[in-house]
This record gives C-alpha cells, structure tokens and sequence, in this order.
C-alpha cells in the first residue's frame, strides 16, 4: 500500500493547493496561511476579472458551459490535467480555510499512501448519503436511484462504509490515482453529479490503497461551527448547503 521509492514524497515534490471556482458560485476564499507557505495556491476559474492577494488565477474554459458543477468537479477530479507540473497536489474546496501549513498535511497526508481523504463528518454511511440526496431533491431522483440499483448489485459493500468528504483531496499523480479519478468524474457524468455518491465505488472498483484522515469532529456533527480545528475551518454557508463540515487531520488510519 505504501508509494514505492520512485513515488515516495521527499522534499524536491513539485507541490500546489488548488481550488476551482465557475460560474461565480461564490466569492473566493482567502488563505491566510499561503503567507508563511513555500507552495503556490492556484485557482481555476472561468472569470477573468477575478484577483485574490493569496491566488494565482488561472482561467479555464468549463468543460460544460451550461453545467457549472461538472465543469468543476472535472477540474477537481483530473486535477493533473489542469496542473501537469505539479506531482503533489492538495485540492481544498472554495469554502475551506487551510489552519496548517499545506506543506505539513502533504506530509502527513501522502507519507504512506498516493492518496488521501477526510471521511464525511456526520454521515454514518454511502447509502445514507444516498438517502440525503435524494430526499433533499439535490439531483435528479432517476440518476440517483438508478446510481444506487447499480452500486447495490456491483459494488454492495461501498453502501455500508462512511463517506468521504470530497471537498480534501491530497494526492500524488500516479498512474493508479489518475485511473481512479478518471473513473471517480466518469460515474459523475454517468451518475449524479453529487461526487460524494460515487467517490467510495471509484476507489472500489480500482482496489486503490489510501489514506483516511480522522477528525476532531466530536458528538456535534455541526460543531465545526462553532469550533475552530486544527488544520482547516468551513464557513457556515458550506454547512448549511450540506456539503462537509470537517477539520483535519488529528491522526491517519490505511
């Protein structure tokens, strides 16, 4: 499971955090934290006229003009497509606050694996985050449940483990990683476009080795709220939208 010597993280890595932003969804993030980092922060976006003090801009054509979530999860996704020179990456969602140096939870992160994830705070499982989904109306109810029909007869055990939270990604561009998350973005086209659905069933269906980061979390699912972690911070819109709330890393399970 661990990256072989060729692969393993030393300090001469070509490293980047990135983000992406389209269709201004949002206003973008700040990161206090690239102040005392050696590592660029880059953010894909298809607004020209965006700046940042803490952002390198980089604009991008979506992939779907009409369909500004899956032009950002492509961008998340095949991140090695967007950022070839980079051979270890930190992808943090737009509502993410970096509390640790990224150099730090790279190190931490990819020590063992070529690939790491947060789990999903307050979900108990895959196919409750199916659940969610579909009775919060967040994608279309035919993909979904016909996404769950097909897990359910190929991949059944992906629907009793814990979600991930897709909002951290740090990996090393392997040839195995970038198979897994061409097929993680394929089952998005194919599927829901909600990416925590089928992140567990990409992973299983290439028998990956990864990382799971715990988190300081505690009983509250909504404590992040109103305590601050170690690592990172979400705002309490991300919440609210029900995306990921978390904090990380306190420690590392294979």
């Amino acid at each position: 499971g661990a990256p072989s010597s060729s692969t393993a993280a030393d300090v001469t890595a070509a490293r980047a955090v990135c983000t992406v932003l389209v269709a201004d969804y949002e206003p973008l993030g700040t990161q206090p934290v690239a102040a005392t980092s050696d590592l660029p922060f880059i953010c894909f976006t298809d607004d020209p006229e965006l700046t940042s003090d803490c952002w390198e801009i980089r604009t991008i054509d979506p992939a779907f003009p009409r369909d500004a979530v899956r032009s950002a999860r492509r961008v998340k996704a095949l991140l090695h497509e967007y950022a070839p020179e980079f051979t270890e990456t930190l992808f943090i969602d737009n509502a993410i606050t970096l509390r640790a140096r990224p150099e730090d939870i790279l190190d931490a992160a990819l020590a063992d694996h070529n690939l790491a994830f947060v789990r999903h705070s307050y979900r108990e499982s895959v196919a409750e985050e199916f659940a969610v989904v579909a009775d919060d109306g967040l994608d279309d109810p035919a993909r979904v449940f016909e996404q769950l029909l097909h897990y359910r007869a190929t991949w059944p055990a992906v629907l009793d483990e814990r979600p991930y939270a897709a909002g951290f990604i740090a990996r090393r561009s392997t040839p195995e990683v970038v198979a897994a998350m061409r097929t993680w973005y394929d089952h998005q086209l194919r599927y829901s476009r909600r990416d925590q659905l089928s992140l567990n069933a990409a992973l299983a269906r290439h028998g990956l080795p990864h990382a799971t980061l715990d988190l300081d979390n505690a009983d509250n699912p909504m404590a992040p709220l109103a305590r601050a972690g170690r690592y990172v911070a979400f705002t309490p819109a991300f919440n609210a939208s029900g995306q990921p709330a978390i904090s990380l890393p306190m420690h590392r399970t294979a």
